[in-house]
C-alpha cells in the first residue's frame, strides 16, 4: 500500500518551479507598462486639447482682424499723394502716416484688401490695381493694433482719371501756308484739355486747349523755304497721338535771306528783306534805292565824293 501511494503522487508544475523573485519582477514590469500606457494616453489626449484650444484662438483672431476697425479719434489720418490721372493698370498712391502703422485703402468708399506697412521714416507706397477706365475716389485710413484693430478717419477724397484710351487723330488747323517774316502763328481746335505740340526740329512749341478744344500757339520759327511741322497731341493720363495732318509753311524769302549772326550783321528773322552777304548786287540795289532814307544818304554821299573829286581837279590843273 505504501509502495502505491507514492507511486500516485505527481510531480510539481513549472509555475511552482519559477523562483519568487522572479515573479515578483514580471508583476512590477506589468504594473510599469500599464502605467506607462495610461501616461501616453493622457499626453496624448493633452496634445490634442493644446492643438483644439490653439485652433480656436487661431480661428478667433482671424474673426477679429479680419472685422472692421473701430475709429479711433487720436490717430490721425495718412496724408495722399496722387497723379489726377493715369493710363496705367494701376494707381501709384503715396504719402505719409505714423510710424509702425499700416494703413488700408478704400476705392469709391469701398474697402480694398490689401495692408501697407508704414515704412520707419513714415512714408509708404502702394499700387491700387484698377480694371476699368473712369474716374475714382480713392481714400485712405491709418490702422493700429492687432487683432482688435483701430482705424483713424477717412483721408479726403482725391479723384483720380483712368484713361487708356489715346485722343484722337481729328483736329483743325489754321496757319498762314507763307510767311515773310519767318514765324507762323498755329491755332486751332482738338480735344479739350490735351497738350498740343508743335516740333520743329530741336524745339518744341506747346500749349493746352480750353474746355472747347481751342488752341493757339504763336512765334513757331520757320528755318527752310519749305517747313513741314508734326503736331502731337497728349492728354492728362500720358496718352499721345501724333496728327497725320502735317503743318506745311513756305517761306519764299529764306533762299535770300542771310542768316549770320555777328557784329553789325543783321540775322534774317529780324529782317528777312536784307539780302545775303555775297547776295546779288541788284537785290542790294534793290533795296537800298526802295528806301526813301537810306536813298537820301545815298544822293549825299555821292554829292560829296563829286565836290572833293572837283577839287582836287582844279587844284591839280593849278599846279
Amino acid at each position: 500500500m505504501a509502495n502505491s501511494k507514492k507511486r500516485s503522487t505527481q510531480a510539481p508544475s513549472e509555475a511552482e518551479n519559477i523562483p519568487k523573485d522572479k515573479k515578483m519582477v514580471d508583476k512590477v514590469n506589468q504594473q510599469m507598462a500599464s502605467d506607462d500606457s495610461t501616461i501616453a494616453r493622457l499626453i496624448g489626449l493633452g496634445l490634442v486639447i493644446v492643438g483644439v484650444v490653439f485652433i480656436v484662438l487661431a480661428a478667433v483672431v482671424i474673426i477679429l482682424s479680419r472685422r472692421d476697425p473701430k475709429i479711433d479719434d487720436n490717430i490721425g489720418a495718412p496724408t495722399l499723394e496722387i497723379s489726377e490721372a493715369t493710363n496705367l493698370d494701376y494707381v501709384l498712391i503715396s504719402g505719409t502716416a505714423d510710424k509702425k502703422s499700416k494703413v488700408i485703402f478704400y476705392l469709391d468708399d469701398k474697402k480694398q484688401d490689401d495692408e501697407i506697412t508704414v515704412g520707419s521714416d513714415g512714408s509708404f507706397e502702394y499700387k491700387l490695381p484698377i480694371e476699368d477706365e473712369g474716374e475714382y475716389d480713392i481714400q485712405a485710413a491709418t490702422v493700429k493694433g492687432f487683432p482688435l484693430k483701430r482705424r483713424s478717419e477717412k483721408s479726403e477724397p482725391v479723384i483720380v482719371l483712368v484713361d487708356r484710351t489715346a485722343p484722337a487723330d481729328k483736329a483743325k488747323l489754321t496757319y498762314d501756308k507763307t510767311t515773310v517774316s519767318g514765324k507762323v502763328t498755329v491755332s486751332g481746335s482738338v480735344e479739350p484739355g490735351v497738350t498740343v505740340t508743335i516740333l520743329s526740329g530741336e524745339e518744341t512749341y506747346s500749349t493746352t486747349s480750353d474746355d472747347s478744344g481751342k488752341f493757339k500757339i504763336k512765334g513757331v520759327k520757320i528755318n527752310a523755304s519749305e517747313a513741314r511741322f508734326s503736331v502731337v497731341l497728349e492728354d492728362k493720363a500720358g496718352n499721345k497721338t501724333e496728327l497725320s495732318q502735317k503743318v506745311v509753311v513756305e517761306y519764299p524769302a529764306y533762299a535770300s535771306a542771310g542768316d549770320l549772326n555777328g557784329d553789325g550783321v543783321i540775322d534774317a528773322n529780324d529782317n528777312p528783306n536784307l539780302p545775303e552777304a555775297a547776295g546779288e548786287i541788284e537785290n542790294a540795289f534793290a533795296f537800298l534805292f526802295g528806301n526813301q532814307l537810306m536813298t537820301l544818304f545815298a544822293l549825299s554821299a555821292l554829292g560829296l565824293f563829286a565836290v572833293n573829286s572837283g577839287v582836287v581837279l582844279v587844284k591839280a590843273k593849278k599846279n
